[in-house]
C-alpha cells in the first residue's frame, strides 16, 4: 500500500506539472493491484493524490486487470463505483487474456478497455486476430467504451488497427518506457508536451 500510494501521488504530481506547462489536460494512467482495490482507504488515498497535485479527476485513469475480479467481485465493484463517483476514469487492462468475459464490458463501470498484446502480436490484414479485434472494438464502441491496443510494435500493426477503427495504441512502435526526465527531453514527445493542440 505505501508503494502504491507513492506511485499514485507521483503520477498525479507529474501529470499536473506537465498540464501547467502545456496549458491543456494531460492524462495519466496508474495500475491498481488487487490489494489496493480492496483496501478500505483506497478512495481517500486517490482523493488525497488529486487534491495534493491539483490534477483534475478526469485526467486520472486507474487500470485494473480481470484477475482482481476473481472470487468475491462485489467488494472491488463497490470500490470501482466509488472511484468513478470521484470523476476518475477506469480501464480494464490486458483484456482478452485469462478469464476474459464480455460481461465485464457491461457489468463494470468502465471507460476504457486495453486490448492485450496477444491479439496484436499476430495482427495482419484479414487475420483472425484482426476479425476478433475489430469485433471487440465495435462492441465496446456501441456501449461508449474506448479501446486502446497494447503492444503495438510495427507500423503494419498500427495501420491495421486504424483500419479497424482503433485510433489509440501504445507500444514500442511509438516509444520505449522512459523516465519522466527522458520524456521531457525526447524530441518527438517533448514537442507534443509543449505544443498545445
Amino acid at each position: 500500500m505505501p508503494i502504491g500510494a507513492w506511485v499514485l501521488t507521483e503520477a498525479c504530481s507529474r501529470a499536473s506539472a506537465w498540464q501547467r506547462i502545456v496549458g491543456r489536460r494531460v492524462d495519466v494512467s496508474v495500475n491498481l493491484s488487487s490489494r489496493q482495490l480492496t483496501h478500505p482507504d483506497l478512495v481517500s488515498h486517490v482523493q488525497a493524490a488529486l487534491d495534493g497535485s491539483g490534477l483534475p479527476a478526469d485526467a486520472l485513469i486507474l487500470e485494473i486487470t480481470e484477475s482482481v475480479l476473481l472470487g468475491d467481485a462485489e467488494r472491488p465493484l463497490e470500490a470501482l463505483r466509488a472511484l468513478r463517483g470521484l470523476g476518475i476514469r477506469l480501464a480494464l487492462d490486458d483484456f482478452g487474456t485469462g478469464y476474459s468475459s464480455l460481461a465485464y464490458l457491461t457489468r463494470l463501470p468502465l471507460d476504457i478497455v486495453k486490448l492485450d498484446r496477444a491479439f496484436i502480436a499476430q495482427l495482419a490484414p484479414g487475420s483472425q486476430e484482426a476479425a476478433v479485434t475489430g469485433a471487440i472494438a465495435q462492441m465496446a464502441g456501441a456501449i461508449g467504451v474506448t479501446v486502446i491496443a497494447e503492444g503495438v510494435e510495427t507500423a503494419e500493426q498500427a495501420e491495421v488497427l486504424t483500419g479497424l477503427g482503433i485510433n489509440l495504441a501504445q507500444g514500442y512502435h511509438f516509444a520505449r518506457p522512459m523516465t519522466p526526465e527522458a520524456l521531457e527531453a525526447h524530441p518527438y514527445l517533448a514537442l507534443s508536451l509543449v505544443t498545445p493542440a
